[in-house]
């Protein structure tokens, strides 16, 4: 150590940087940083590089001497501009965040560039990340996947990852699955955690490799231990489905809530909508509302087109149409088709909004054209009626046509009614009506039943049978129909295909009253007299 400290003194630079390095480390004499700084800087100002970058990193770090960024980057760029990889990469990540120089996306890739062309493997990676996001250089996808290939061959995980994610959308190379599970397989072995959450999407949609839902539930459960949102929320949706995992709403709440938590709105939606239908979780209109309110803040359209439902029908929020037509909006505007069709009934009524039948029209054609089936059986009812637009049968009778080919139970009982009628410029055809209510009763649509009711008490098209048009009208009865209800009221009246009951009657008729159906009135009064 005598020598070391003879040789330093008589200015050999080789010797300073030694001794410097041993005071940094303790090594044969007491550990002091101010020695050790001491003696890189007599090193340094000879020119030695190794002693340039350790002074900086003594400046960077405050050890030995007050923490100077402004310093530390005086230092490195000395020691970089004698080409040391580390220097240059110091200095590019100072110029990346502007730390002890003024910030310039230019400047730092340049030294990332010096660096990345000596192999340093940092540097590879933050020189893709800038041609890739254009920080510093003209954005370049191909120069972003050269780069990060070059990372990635020398095992930087993000750059593994990063280009795994350009193989699966072609950005920058060709696209190739395959290729992307290869690079994404290599980062999720260094636990990187969004690399396996991507991985956990490609085995989900058996891109690149089979399709294992077990093995892509596997993938994101580490990387939603990991912090991973995405991946939570996905867990969660895959816990609703059951897919490969066990069906359990119980735990798809819970990773719902640890996404929702950090502000996935996906997530804050999907736990809402938890809330809302009680699945996994005690149904709660409050809570639902916020977590919705939270999603719907963040932009999410599902959001808000539950909301806006919730504001219409006063769950877990005042009744507040104007507050529903805000969100129907909000919703529509992006895209939701159910919120357009909300927004285009709103708007035909004025409810909550200045009445627009033309509006309407638009935004129910827009509900179409984004597949909501009941919206083109809205707009067959407006073409019908001429509301927002001119009357036009033909129009009214294509769009029913075209929701009845998706089996839309309401346009399949008013095809029924076109036929038995002979409107929309059908012929009349009670085989066709009977038909197409049918269909409809089949689903449950109530008008429907009732005319299955009729026809089997008026015995056409069918052979008449009051214990099937009995069956049929009480299925209606109990779903509210009012016509139904007072139906009800008359075949037990009469005993026809029930037995006389005119206790029963009574009770049904009461019901179409308190619906508002006035004949019901005038019916009970009847029965009253024959009690």
């Amino acid at each position: 150590m005598e020598t070391l400290r003879r040789a330093a003194e008589a200015g050999d630079v080789v010797a300073q940087y030694d001794l410097a390095l041993c005071y940094d480390i303790g090594d044969g004499v007491e550990q002091d940083f101010t020695q050790s700084v001491h003696w890189l800087l007599r090193a340094a100002e000879q020119g030695y590089v190794p002693a340039q970058f350790n002074l900086g990193c003594a400046y960077w770090d405050g050890e030995g001497v007050t923490q100077d960024f402004a310093q530390a980057v005086v230092w490195w760029r000395r020691s970089a501009e004698s080409g040391d990889v580390n220097a240059q990469f110091n200095l590019a990540l100072c110029y990346d965040v502007g730390k002890g120089v003024e910030q310039d996306y230019a400047q730092s890739a340049e030294w990332y560039c010096k660096a990345a062309e000596q192999g340093h493997v940092k540097a590879q990676y933050e020189l893709g990340y800038c041609y890739h996001f254009g920080y510093g250089v003209e954005q370049d996808d191909a120069l972003a996947a050269q780069w990060y290939r070059r990372a990635a061959e020398g095992g930087n995980a993000e750059a593994q990852y990063q280009l795994a994610r350009f193989h699966g959308s072609g950005k920058g190379v060709p696209q190739d699955y395959a290729m992307s599970v290869q690079w994404c397989t290599k980062a999720v072995e260094q636990g990187h955690t969004e690399a396996q959450s991507w991985l956990g999407c490609l085995y989900d949609a058996g891109l690149g490799v089979p399709e294992n839902p077990a093995e892509a539930a596997r993938l994101h459960l580490a990387a939603a231990e990991g912090g991973n949102a995405f991946s939570a929320l996905n867990l969660a949706q895959m816990y609703i489905d059951g897919r490969g995992v066990t069906q359990d709403a119980s735990v798809a709440v819970r990773w719902y809530r640890v996404a929702a938590e950090k502000d996935n709105p996906d997530a804050c939606c999907g736990l809402g909508i938890c809330y809302l239908y009680g699945q996994g979780v005690d149904r709660d209109f409050v809570h639902s509302a916020y977590w919705l309110q939270k999603a719907a803040d963040m932009g999410d359209a599902l959001a808000c087109y539950h909301l806006g439902e919730m504001y219409a029908l006063g769950k877990g929020v005042p009744v507040d149409a104007a507050q529903a037509a805000i969100y129907y909006r909000k919703a529509a505007e992006q895209g939701d088709a159910p919120a357009q069709m909300e927004l285009a009934l709103a708007l035909v009524v004025g409810n909550g909004v200045e009445e627009d039948e033309y509006e309407a029209f638009s935004w129910m054609q827009s509900a179409a054209e984004g597949g909501s089936v009941i919206a083109l059986y809205n707009l067959g009812l407006m073409y019908e009626r001429g509301v927002g637009c001119e009357v036009d049968e033909a129009e009214a009778l294509n769009y029913f046509l075209r929701a009845v080919e998706q089996k839309c139970a309401d346009a399949q009982w008013r095809l029924g009614k076109a036929y038995e009628n002979a409107e929309l410029g059908l012929m009349k055809n009670m085989d066709e009506a009977f038909r197409c209510y049918s269909l409809a009763a089949e689903q449950g649509n109530h008008a429907a039943e009732y005319a299955l009711c009729v026809m089997y008490v008026q015995g056409e098209p069918v052979e008449w049978n009051p214990c099937l048009a009995a069956e049929w009208c009480r299925k209606a009865a109990e779903g509210g129909y009012a016509h139904a209800q007072y139906f009800m009221g008359y075949l037990y009246t009469q005993g026809l295909g029930v037995g006389k009951n005119l206790s029963l009657a009574r009770d049904w008729l009461n019901k179409a009253i308190d619906a508002g159906h006035a004949p019901a009135q005038e019916a009970l009064a009847e029965l009253e007299r024959m009690l």
